[in-house]
């Protein structure tokens, strides 16, 4: 082949400009033994193009191949077989252990005996229930009521307040 062609076509495939069958005639060029001095560096980069473009197996590629697949499903199914009983013995504790926390929850809800008991106001007496006296409870009785009485009464000034300021600012935006 000619020199310069080749030059031309192998500045053609290193800038990724050539066609298949440019570079099926570089392969060609390449792969024989008398090649020009110049080009020399480039036929070893051809011939291995040629080299891995046709790889060949061994003759007991498949009976290796065969013992590797069969040996690792080998390893596979002991190594499950063996951390099944771990497994299942974990569900079943999980399970255990869920079943005694529902079942401690629901006896603390039961009973209020086990619950807390709700905080209450410190100005009444609440252990004076059953009083000798039924002036001193109906006195009691009425503190309490004008505590929450008081309270109440705050919490309405409070709300009354505060929807004057949103009358004042929906008729603003209005």
């Amino acid at each position: 082949m000619d020199y310069d062609l080749i030059k031309a076509l192998l500045e053609k495939y290193w800038a990724g400009e050539s066609s298949l069958e440019e570079e099926r005639q570089l392969k060609q060029y390449f792969s024989q033994a008398d090649i020009a001095p110049e080009l020399k560096p480039f036929q070893s980069v051809f011939q291995l193009f040629a080299q891995e473009a046709s790889p060949s197996l061994d003759e007991d590629f498949d009976r290796r191949l065969e013992q590797r697949l069969h040996q690792q499903a080998k390893t596979v199914r002991l190594s499950t077989a063996d951390k099944r009983p771990a497994r299942f013995l974990y569900r079943r504790i999980a399970s255990a252990a869920a079943i005694l926390l529902l079942a401690v929850a629901t006896v603390w809800w039961v009973w209020p005996e086990t619950a807390q008991k709700p905080a209450v106001a410190s100005n009444v007496d609440w252990e004076k229930y059953e009083c000798p006296n039924p002036e001193d409870c109906l006195e009691q009785v009425q503190m309490a009521l004008k505590l929450v009485s008081g309270k109440l009464n705050k919490g309405t000034d409070v709300a009354a307040s505060g929807l004057e300021k949103m009358e004042v600012a929906t008729s603003i935006l209005k």
